[in-house]
């Protein structure tokens, strides 16, 4: 399942003036905790550090144009014909001008015509097709400031139910964060303010945790409120990290709750036992639920424990690795990601092996995979044991897929591997 790193629910309840004052930027290091849409180092991060390009875009002239299965008319026919014809028609451009520097590539034209399209979605995927050429007069950077500013109002957006309106303000802050672009910073403050205004859906777009990533500090009380309502880890990993143990009461209110993050951030900053004995009750009895796994309620307990005692976690959670339920294995691999042990990998390896022969010749796909991702040496040599035990075997008889099924599959896993490890 795709991570969706900025939808969140709005803050309800909560004055827009106490938090209305100017922000400032963060210094010194950062006490922001870190997501899958940021940068490690958020103090070192230059204002714009756009991709890397060995080419300037010209100006555009018109003219017709045909690649090998699309034309100018027939992608400007309709909407569709539009969007699937933007999917190719930024890296025909730029691999037209890597090859002809001096050659005007007649399909910029049509993309730049496309930014102004009456489509919303249209105009937003040529404007970031646009922008990651490098922009032309500014049209692309306008075009995405203007959506931030109007976020809310997609009328042009064929069957707008809410959620592709937030996908298309999404797409706009990876391309801003992919290129640690700060320019439009202000414009996503404002959006932000809105959004404790009360004036957007009740699912939104999380851009406190974006500005916080880039380096702009937001409000405390707004953080801790925000912990407070919702319990989010971000907000509750940024009050820890910033504020050590000036939340703690506010951490034990949770953990009377039940909440698993409380539970482990109390063990580490008192070192009482209890709460550790908490977690392991949960996971204890969500693995030993009848009839099945109770998976839901797994993922939480199991990730917190592994960060705390990780060996207690891989002693709960190896019968879950063998288990016929693909979501309950990939909730516990999930679990058992930060803890990088050589025990881990030994762990993730026998499991692999031990489905593999019960499974008659069928690849743990899963399995392997976390195996092959791992980075550290341990898990790359088990990586490469695993893969020669399996393709010492047999082809499976029942598999129709041909004599190289098996090799093919290793060569999938091959590329998931770190640089080190091949």
């Amino acid at each position: 399942m795709r991570n969706r790193i900025f939808i969140f629910p709005v803050v309800a309840g909560v004055t827009l003036a106490l938090w209305l004052a100017q922000p400032n930027r963060a210094s010194g290091e950062s006490s922001v905790p870190q997501t899958n849409f940021v940068s490690p180092n958020v103090s070192s991060r230059p204002n714009v550090n756009l991709p890397k390009r060995d080419f300037n875009l010209p100006q555009p002239i018109a003219g017709d144009w045909r690649l090998t299965a699309l034309d100018k008319t027939s992608m400007l026919a309709n909407r569709e014909n539009k969007l699937a014809g933007l999917m190719y028609l930024p890296t025909a451009i730029r691999n037209h001008l890597k090859r002809n520097p001096e050659e005007v590539p007649p399909m910029l034209e049509t993309l730049i015509k496309l930014v102004g399209d009456a489509d919303t979605e249209v105009s937003l995927d040529a404007a970031l097709g646009l922008y990651d050429l490098g922009d032309y007069d500014g049209i692309a950077l306008k075009r995405m400031e203007d959506l931030l500013k109007d976020s809310w109002q997609f009328q042009n957006v064929q069957g707008t139910d809410g959620y592709a309106q937030f996908e298309l303000t999404e797409k706009v802050l990876n391309a801003l964060q992919s290129a640690n672009d700060h320019r439009l910073d202000d414009s996503i403050f404002e959006s932000w303010q809105k959004q404790l205004g009360g004036e957007t859906h009740i699912h939104q777009i999380d851009y406190a945790a974006f500005l916080e990533q880039g380096g702009r500090k937001l409000p405390e009380d707004y953080w801790a409120e925000r912990a407070r309502t919702h319990a989010d880890s971000f907000a509750l990993d940024l009050l820890k990290a910033r504020y050590g143990k000036k939340y703690q009461s506010l951490f034990k209110d949770l953990y009377g709750k039940g909440n698993s993050w409380a539970a482990a951030t109390l063990y580490e900053q008192t070192g009482d036992q209890k709460y550790a004995d908490t977690l392991v009750q949960q996971v204890s009895k969500a693995v030993s639920a009848q009839p099945h796994i109770d998976v839901p309620t797994l993922a939480s307990p199991l990730t917190q424990l592994s960060k705390i005692q990780p060996e207690k976690a891989r002693d709960l959670v190896a019968p879950v690795l063998l288990d016929k339920n693909e979501y309950a294995v990939e909730v516990a691999l999930d679990g058992l990601k930060t803890d990088q042990s050589a025990e881990a990998a030994d762990l993730i390896y026998q499991a692999a092996a031990n489905r593999f022969e019960m499974s008659h010749g069928e690849i743990p796909g899963q399995l392997v995979e976390a195996l092959a991702s791992r980075t550290n040496n341990v898990a790359q040599g088990r990586y490469d044991e695993l893969k020669n035990s399996i393709l010492g075997k047999p082809q499976p008889s029942w598999h129709n897929a041909g004599p190289y099924y098996t090799q093919v599959e290793f060569q999938k896993f091959d590329q998931m591997r770190p640089p080190h490890g091949n």
